[in-house]
């Protein structure tokens, strides 16, 4: 992660920085940091905190929960992490840890809620990042050791494979089209093609539902019988 957040910070030292970059240039710099429409939302924050917030984070995590992409967890681990502002939150690693130790192995469906309610129970009144940062340690740690406690929690939902996936064809299109600037739908389905595991999503015809929904979310964008990233905005 170090060299990936350098650079980040090399390219957008701040909020007004990265509200200014052109958005090919955004998910350029995002590419190996996870889901694609994470780069947009992201953008898109930066713009709404440089005309709304005067460049400064919101003075609350729920104000932050209403931008797009924001929730629950996200919100809260900007405010403790980078604020140390913190209130109960909860993402994979600390679900793991509580569930292990605060319920039984035969108790399942266990709720979020009941897990907030045990970490405001539970975390401490000084040092909280630090006390959140080794609760995920710790959580992470469990992973392999036991029989996954997430699975008993009702808000699991296990990822599925990324090979082959619908994951994996978006992926490969936005990394063609941030190679090749701008495509034909013919010319971005012969390199498609290439990619014998998209070859069943090309034979079915999601891969047209793909682009659709890349678009959608503004991370593609289609003019004059081409494809291309999108423009900001």
């Amino acid at each position: 992660m170090l060299p990936k957040y350098r650079e980040w910070f090399r390219l957008f030292p701040d909020w007004r920085a990265l509200s200014r970059a052109s958005f090919p240039n955004v998910l350029r710099a995002w590419q190996g940091l996870g889901y694609n429409r994470r780069a947009r939302y992201l953008k898109d924050a930066a713009e709404i905190i440089v005309r709304d917030f005067a460049g400064k984070i919101p003075s609350s995590p729920r104000i932050l929960e209403t931008f797009l992409g924001v929730g629950h967890y996200t919100a809260r681990a900007v405010f403790c992490f980078a604020l140390g502002r913190c209130e109960p939150f909860i993402e994979t690693n600390i679900r793991r840890a509580i569930i292990h130790e605060f319920f039984p192995s035969n108790e399942k469906d266990v709720t979020d809620g009941k897990i907030l309610m045990i970490l405001a129970r539970i975390e401490p009144h000084k040092r909280k990042k630090d006390w959140y940062l080794a609760l995920m340690d710790y959580g992470a740690d469990l992973k392999g050791r036991f029989p996954n406690p997430n699975q008993r929690g009702k808000s699991y939902v296990r990822q599925s494979r990324f090979e082959g996936s619908r994951r994996y064809v978006r992926a490969a299109i936005v990394k063609i089209l941030l190679t090749k600037k701008h495509l034909s739908e013919q010319g971005l389905l012969n390199t498609l093609t290439l990619d014998p595991l998209i070859m069943p999503h090309i034979k079915s015809g999601k891969w047209r539902e793909i682009l659709a929904t890349l678009e959608k979310n503004r991370i593609l964008g289609y003019n004059n019988s081409q494809w291309k990233i999108a423009e900001n905005g």
